[in-house]
């Protein structure tokens, strides 16, 4: 069942192993701007990186920092392998930033803002905990789900659970939450987000395509 969160209860499953985190002072541990976070695994064109004001080009085996500016041009895609194994791949004409990366005993939780294009978020459901939280222009989308994809289309944003138990979409005009894989919430320029609704194999697959890199 999908439906607009009524009460705090939905967060349990979220906040219950964060809380203990948080109690206890740990979300300060965030991993310096210093340390490595990630590394590129696949590229296709020239995806670039802002770094200490310097642009650099992106290809397989460059390594990602804390604070990284990623940019995809329209020709150009990126796939990244984070430290907790969560894959990021990033479509054409995207805009990137991983503002801060935490790492705690039990899980990590990943801040960034997302402004254009589209990104896909996959993780094993098998390893450690991953808290991704990504603020855009029209709403910001709390995931803890193993499958996500995320994308601006026609000027909305759109945001879709292909697998795993839960994303949070809100904004100030609202807040739903996904509770079923293969259901989508679209956000228009203005509003709230929308009631979730079915995704078909056509539209999912479409959807990935756009992420999807050409594997030599």
């Amino acid at each position: 069942m999908t439906e607009p969160l009524p009460n705090q209860d939905r967060f349990r499953h979220i906040t219950a192993w964060l809380l203990p985190l948080i109690l206890s002072g740990c979300m300060n541990n965030a991993i310096p701007v210093s340390t490595e976070i990630g590394v590129v695994t696949a590229s296709e064109g020239f995806p670039s990186v802002i770094r200490n004001n310097q642009s650099y080009i992106l290809d397989k085996e460059s390594r990602i920092f804390a604070k990284d500016v990623i940019d995809t041009d329209e020709q150009a895609k990126l796939q990244i392998r984070m430290i907790d194994n969560t894959i990021f791949s990033i479509g054409h004409g995207s805009h990137f930033v991983l503002h801060r990366y935490w790492k705690m005993p039990e899980a990590f939780r990943l801040e960034g803002t997302f402004t254009k294009g589209t990104i896909r978020a996959i993780r094993d459901a098998q390893e450690i905990e991953v808290e991704i939280i990504f603020t855009t222009p029209l709403a910001t989308i709390r995931s803890l789900s193993e499958d996500f994809w995320a994308g601006f289309v026609d000027r909305n944003f759109e945001v879709a659970l292909i697998k795993g138990s839960s994303i949070i979409v809100r904004n100030r005009s609202g807040v739903r939450e996904i509770l079923e894989p293969k259901h989508g919430i679209k956000v228009n320029i203005g509003s709230g987000p929308q009631e979730p609704i079915p995704w078909n194999e056509f539209r999912i697959n479409a959807a990935i395509a756009k992420t999807k890199l050409e594997q030599p």
